[in-house]
């Protein structure tokens, strides 16, 4: 109920949640984004001279004519494929930084450069950085991956086996109950100990 008067005023641009008409002085929707940077010196001109603002006589020039920004199915299409390159650039550029920070080998100053250059000629440096430490960004990667994985199956096993005291007393356990026999629980116990 209160957010009613909000509402319209945000559609329609009045405080009073009535649309404006051309006539009041508002400046009209199609020269507000992007239109005349003169539009008051112009309307006041032409209505001195006796014309309507709203009306096709005293139109200005360009006035509810809506230009769309992309015309035909070309312009979609480079657009898209601007977007994606630009998406692209940002892939690389976030692999780059982060290459050049999990690099041990190289100095805190070379690291600095590296970032500015990327900063001040951007493609231009991520194609030379690509280029010359291409081979050593691989290495890096794969063996950060190698690192991840064989400390995440450390892990796995701390977790999984937390005592070999308690898997051995697991498996006395289903030996007492009559679950598993000897040969099964010698080979559950070995198990616990290797």
């Amino acid at each position: 109920m209160l957010l009613a008067p909000v509402l319209t005023t945000v559609m329609w641009g009045s405080s009073l949640g009535r649309p404006r008409s051309r006539d009041d002085g508002a400046v009209p929707r199609d020269l507000r984004m992007g239109g005349s940077h003169d539009y008051p010196r112009r309307v006041r001109n032409r209505r001195a001279a006796g014309a309507t603002v709203g009306t096709d006589a005293g139109a200005l020039p360009g006035a509810g004519l809506r230009r769309p920004l992309v015309n035909s199915f070309w312009d979609w299409f480079w657009l898209m494929v601007w977007w994606f390159v630009f998406f692209m650039y940002l892939i690389l550029l976030f692999q780059i930084v982060g290459d050049l920070f999990r690099d041990k080998t190289a100095s805190g100053w070379a690291k600095a450069f590296w970032v500015i250059g990327l900063i001040v000629f951007p493609f231009l440096i991520a194609l030379i950085y690509i280029i010359a430490r291409g081979k050593g960004m691989a290495e890096r990667q794969t063996a950060q991956i190698a690192e991840s994985k064989a400390a995440t199956d450390a892990y796995i096993r701390q977790t999984a086996n937390a005592s070999p005291a308690a898997a051995i007393t697991e498996a006395k356990n289903l030996l007492d109950a009559g679950v598993i026999d000897q040969n099964e629980f010698a080979a559950l116990k070995a198990k616990a100990l290797a």
